[in-house]
């Protein structure tokens, strides 16, 4: 809850200043949170009046979460990785967020080209604080550049993805990481509540 308001803090502070730029705040659970987990967080939210949330147990999380594993699964099959392919890169990075305890966000524009901007919560948090300049049509471009800035000096990072056991067999050298692009180690992972 902390994360969510120094972010949402951080959100009204820069967009302030535009008032033809509309963000909306979704809150999208982890794939496998208990409603028992998750009532804290979207009590604030729902408190608070920060934006909309999307339950694990509820259809549109879901959804959001096992379309991502479709494309993962897809780009596996036609033997696509996050080295040579930017939407396999991306599709990656979603995942890995399912797979941390930590904040994360995600930034796009509807009817856009532009590429998303995507970080974990500390990196999107500083990303905001460093933008000087920036207009509603070159946001996430600032964004994404002070992103990039920031992962450049970060020294080692884990990331992770867990895949469900009926996805097929994955070839390890399709397994880079889609931050630093090296090759990611395999482990066998049995989860029950988290």
């Amino acid at each position: 809850m902390k994360w969510i308001e120094q972010f949402t803090a951080a959100i009204l502070a820069r967009v302030k200043d535009f008032p033809e730029l509309k963000i909306e705040l979704i809150y999208v659970s982890k794939s496998n949170t208990t409603d028992q987990a998750n009532k804290a967080i979207l009590d604030f939210i729902t408190t608070n009046k920060i934006g909309d949330y999307l339950k694990a147990g509820e259809t549109k999380s879901w959804r959001f979460w096992t379309r991502l594993e479709s494309i993962f699964t897809s780009g596996l099959k036609n033997g696509k990785n996050a080295k040579e392919d930017s939407i396999m890169k991306d599709v990656m990075t979603l995942l890995s967020f399912n797979g941390t305890c930590k904040g994360w966000a995600i930034f796009g524009k509807l009817g856009s080209n532009q590429k998303m901007a995507k970080a974990m919560g500390d990196v999107i948090l500083q990303s905001l604080s460093k933008i000087i300049t920036w207009s509603s049509d070159s946001f996430l471009a600032a964004l994404n550049n002070q992103i990039e800035q920031l992962l450049a000096f970060q020294p080692h990072h884990c990331s992770h993805i867990v895949l469900p056991a009926t996805n097929l067999e994955v070839k390890d050298e399709m397994m880079t990481c889609a931050t630093c692009g090296r090759k990611m180690n395999k482990y066998l992972t049995y989860q029950c509540c988290v």
